[in-house]
């Protein structure tokens, strides 16, 4: 409950014009309707509150989940090269699993619900099976530890890992987040480090897009 408060910029009483009450919206409905109590207003606008909203036409739908509309505002989808994110934005991650129970549906976050952009995060990781010739990437967005708790944007898979003892392979996967046309877009690069090979996942228009591709010499 503190997180609005604590991430928000704070703003001078003069920068307020009037309160404007809303709710949240998520994937089964509304999460609650807020109670506009103008009498406990502590500041004092330029105009009374809008009390007589109708809070479902001001609601914003589950930005994860509302497919129907075009993420790319018009723009044509070759010029549009990632996952438009919402604002604000959640922590990016993924999940992680390793030899150990306790480490099982972990969440790793690449990059935190604060952290300005444009910015970019890696990590390596390795192999969790002795001759593991595959590793299934699931990028998630959302403040929980335990990854199924988070929201699934996508995932892709390396294949081809050179057969090798557990923990030899080394997989480097790097978050990008950037401005693009006042809001920010999201891609994920994944590279073996031993063989070269390279995938790249992207929201591309009205769908996920995996560009596979070896580096080259």
């Amino acid at each position: 409950k503190e997180h609005p408060k604590r991430d928000a910029k704070p703003a001078d009483k003069p920068e307020i014009s009037a309160p404007f009450p809303t709710g949240w919206q998520t994937t089964y409905g509304r999460t609650h309707v807020p109670h506009p109590l103008p009498k406990h207003w502590q500041f004092k606008p330029a105009e009374p509150p809008r009390v007589k909203q109708v809070f479902d036409d001001r609601t914003t739908y589950n930005h994860f989940h509302d497919e129907k509309k075009p993420w790319t505002s018009g723009v044509p989808a070759e010029n549009f090269k990632g996952w438009r994110l919402p604002h604000p934005r959640p922590s990016l991650g993924v999940e992680f699993v390793g030899t150990k129970l306790c480490f099982q549906d972990r969440m790793y976050t690449f990059i935190s619900r604060t952290q300005a952009s444009p910015c970019t995060a890696k990590q390596i990781f390795t192999t969790v099976h002795d001759n593991q010739s595959e590793m299934c990437v699931l990028i998630f967005a959302g403040e929980s530890s335990i990854a199924s708790s988070n929201h699934l944007l996508g995932q892709f898979t390396m294949f081809g890992i050179p057969p090798a003892p557990e923990g030899k392979p080394q997989l480097e996967i790097t978050f990008n987040v950037r401005e693009f046309e006042g809001g920010e877009i999201l891609t994920v690069t994944a590279i073996d480090l031993d063989s070269g090979r390279q995938k790249e996942w992207l929201r591309s228009g009205g769908g996920c897009s995996i560009i596979d591709y070896s580096k080259s010499p």
